[in-house]
């Protein structure tokens, strides 16, 4: 499989409690998404501070992401940020075929229809089983994070 791949993480929703969960998080998901193709696009959006961004900050450089602070006090902005970045992904001319949204949060819902219209495959990565049922239903793949790290032994 060759396919372009991006992946936008919502590491507000989707947030381990120990740095090392999160380094195995990263590291499972750049795996998972390199089983399907070629990743373009790896960016995770949070708003950490002091050491923990630090050290995430170099997790994500070992793992071939881009971690994206954001700062603003602003309902939504993280949300606002990742999918202003994915629909800027999806006008390029190497538009991604497959994106890989780690998030359960439901305010995706418009995004995720909207990419499937275009005929863009959506994988939701979400904290639990449970996730958002709209999530759950609209894309065409989802799976909970725990069982990610399963898979991919780094439980």
């Amino acid at each position: 499989m060759n396919k372009r791949i991006a992946i936008f993480w919502d590491l507000e929703n989707v947030k381990l409690r120990r740095l090392r969960r999160n380094q195995a998080l990263l590291a499972s998901i750049f795996n998972f998404a390199r089983s399907r193709g070629k990743v373009q696009t790896f960016n995770v959006y949070g708003s950490l501070t002091g050491k923990y961004q630090s050290a995430f900050q170099a997790s994500c450089l070992e793992a071939k992401a881009c971690y994206v602070s954001i700062e603003s006090a602003k309902k939504n902005a993280l949300d606002e940020k990742l999918v202003f970045d994915c629909v800027k992904a999806i006008n390029h001319i190497a538009c991604p075929e497959v994106v890989i949204l780690v998030s359960g949060d439901k305010d995706y819902k418009a995004l995720i229809e909207c990419l499937r219209r275009l005929n863009i495959y959506v994988v939701v990565l979400a904290q639990s089983e449970l996730g958002s049922l709209r999530l759950r239903k609209i894309a065409n793949e989802f799976h909970a994070i725990s069982n990610l790290l399963n898979l991919q032994g780094a439980a």
